[in-house]
């Protein structure tokens, strides 16, 4: 790889970007252009907060978050600028000593298929979605706390609810789950897959409790205009706000009366599906999203 884009950018490139952390090693510390660098996420920070998910192996993780914490100090002075998808991993970013004017925020953005599609209308049936990849730590701690915490209240509160839940790889305790009929798996999960996974539910679950970066799941529900109840770690970096945008939950049982009052309240229900397609329509497309990254360029 190293010799293939040291070969690449040896014919007249006046910039290289390295799409994430592990990408970055490959890039000539002596190329004489413009090199940036797009973190995507601040992998020690994330594996710091994998570990307060992982009981038993949370020190093994915090190994590795300090393995990479060197990696990342090695790497950063190689680079113009560093990318990142919001303030606060920038402020992490500077936090291990680089300059506050060589980082830049370059936002994540929505799917823009999905603002392309007709308005959804509100789901005759009671379903509650998650998506996203099952075997990332972060989304499997999450849907454990839910299915565990949340929606056995939610059950109670809105009798006849069902949770579908699609993505890839998912672990054997959520293939059990689907068995016992307590779930609806769909994995893996194709492209119709998700788009009727969008028009039947009544709302998207996000019950973040770790990861870093901003949550694309959000802003792809948004843009498809399917209302969305998630914990205060799930806003973070996205200019969002608590009850115009989505409903926002500090304990199981706030969720489950979001999630409650989104089966049968079809106005608050319009609402939202229309604030959010707003929001991501005007801040999380491409357009506006990565004009941070040609001024990177420049």
């Amino acid at each position: 790889m190293a010799r293939l884009v040291r070969e690449a950018i040896g014919e007249g490139f006046e910039a290289v970007i390295a799409d994430h952390l592990y990408m970055a090693h490959y890039v000539p510390p002596d190329f004489p252009g413009r090199r940036i660098l797009h973190l995507h996420n601040v992998e020690s920070l994330m594996w710091e907060s994998h570990a307060r998910l992982m009981g038993v192996v949370g020190p093994l993780m915090r190994w590795e978050a300090g393995r990479l914490r060197r990696h990342e100090l090695a790497l950063f002075p190689r680079f113009h600028r560093l990318l990142v998808v919001c303030e606060e991993e920038g402020k992490a970013v500077e936090s291990l000593g680089v300059p506050g004017e060589r980082v830049m925020v370059v936002p994540n953005v929505a799917l823009p298929d999905l603002l392309r599609r007709p308005p959804l209308a509100p789901s005759q049936g009671m379903t509650v979605a998650f998506l996203g990849t099952l075997s990332w730590p972060p989304n499997e701690a999450g849907l454990r706390w839910f299915i565990s915490q949340c929606f056995p209240i939610l059950r109670r509160l809105s009798p006849g609810v069902r949770l579908v839940v699609g993505g890839h790889n998912p672990p054997p305790w959520l293939r059990r789950a689907a068995r016992r009929g307590e779930v609806e798996l769909l994995a893996p999960l194709g492209q119709e897959d998700e788009e009727r996974i969008y028009q039947r539910a009544r709302a998207l679950v996000e019950p973040a409790w770790g990861g870093g970066g901003t949550r694309v799941k959000v802003l792809n529900a948004l843009a498809r205009g399917l209302p969305v109840v998630t914990t205060p770690r799930g806003l973070q970096g996205l200019d969002l706000k608590p009850g115009v945008h989505v409903l926002v939950a500090h304990s199981p049982h706030e969720m489950a009366v979001a999630l409650s009052r989104l089966m049968v309240d079809d106005q608050l229900w319009r609402r939202l599906s229309q604030a959010g397609r707003e929001v991501v329509g005007r801040l999380y497309v491409p357009e506006v999203a990565l004009r941070p990254l040609l001024e990177a360029l420049t």
